[in-house]
């Protein structure tokens, strides 16, 4: 078996100052924040799309609330980190959120109208979903709906991406 380099075997190093792409911040702190998440309950604990989500929407509901917002444009952000009132903040979103899944999952155990036309709508978009996975991109982008300073999510909120085609609209 022929392991060797191919070409003219050199490596090439580093060709100018500032050529990496730079980070946002906020997808390096959602980062850390699932880092130590697998930290406290360990990889195999749960799966990385059901931490992040977890985390994201703890974000949101965060987000939701005026109060906070005003305290990150008020305190340098160690004080802000250190704020008792996020503290609180956290604890209460995080409770809204498990209210809010556990009545959500109930209801898909029940024998509540709707269900069935939720399974369709899911099934299409998951479906559409899984064939764009061929690709780097994802056909769906998603997107917020607040009503009042909460927020849901339902079948308007997964957009199709007007830059790509359905299966359906690709002719043969």
């Amino acid at each position: 078996m022929d392991i060797s380099l191919t070409g003219d075997g050199g490596l090439n190093g580093i060709s100018a100052a500032g050529t990496g792409t730079r980070k946002e911040p906020k997808y390096v702190a959602l980062q850390i924040v699932i880092d130590k998440m697998n930290d406290l309950f360990g990889a195999e604990s749960f799966t990385e799309s059901q931490l992040r989500e977890f985390v994201q929407g703890l974000v949101q509901r965060l987000l939701a609330s005026p109060d906070l917002i005003n305290q990150t444009k008020v305190n340098s952000k160690k004080q802000f980190m250190e704020s008792q009132d996020f503290q609180a903040a956290v604890i209460e979103a995080v409770v809204e959120n498990q209210e809010a899944h556990n009545t959500m999952a109930d209801y898909f155990f029940s024998d509540g109208p709707g269900i069935s036309a939720v399974i369709v709508a899911l099934a299409d978009a998951f479906y559409e979903a899984a064939i764009d996975q061929r690709t780097d991109r994802s056909p769906f982008r998603m997107l917020p709906i607040s009503i009042g300073t909460e927020y849901a999510l339902d079948a308007s909120a997964m957009v199709l991406d007007p830059g790509l085609r359905s299966p359906a609209a690709i002719e043969t």
